[in-house]
């Protein structure tokens, strides 16, 4: 298989996971079980006001991912397929970057609070989109014609 085409995969799949997070967390009516582990009381238990406060943290991380998500696609999809360079460095470069963060931040509840957030799987994140932009970068060597390029021999 073309290592280019890997690259492109792990891209795909990483953009696909973002786009599903981020429509998840923005569809969500209240936070998930880690959320609750994490402030160590239920959904139903909190004042009006935090659950406001906690529903637009909700959907503003949702809504974030699910817009870089969909860019990124636009970019696969388009540039990318085209080969363009920028598209490569900029889809490994920006979902490196956001998969970082939300790795970072689901560590960091994890590590403070009895919450267990899914951060290994947020870990393969910036993952997938590093090796996506190592494996679509490779130089690939031209296609010569014989005798062209390598000192007449054929």
């Amino acid at each position: 298989m073309h290592v280019r085409r890997v690259g492109f995969g792990f891209h795909a799949v990483a953009t696909l996971a973002l786009i599903a997070f981020g429509w998840t967390y923005l569809s969500s009516s209240e936070f998930m079980a880690y959320h609750a582990a994490a402030a160590g009381t239920d959904w139903k238990d909190l004042a009006p006001g935090l659950q406001a406060l906690g529903l637009t943290a909700l959907r503003l991380v949702g809504a974030g991912s699910l817009a870089l998500g969909l860019a990124l696609g636009v970019i696969l999809w388009g540039p990318y397929r085209r080969g363009e360079r920028w598209a490569v460095w900029a889809v490994s470069v920006l979902g490196s970057g956001y998969g970082l963060a939300l790795s970072v931040a689901a560590f960091s509840v994890a590590s403070a609070t009895p919450g267990d957030p899914p951060w290994r799987a947020a870990g393969v994140l910036p993952l997938l989109f590093l090796m996506g932009g190592i494996l679509s970068l490779v130089p690939i060597p031209e296609e010569r014609a014989p005798g062209v390029g390598n000192g007449g021999r054929s």
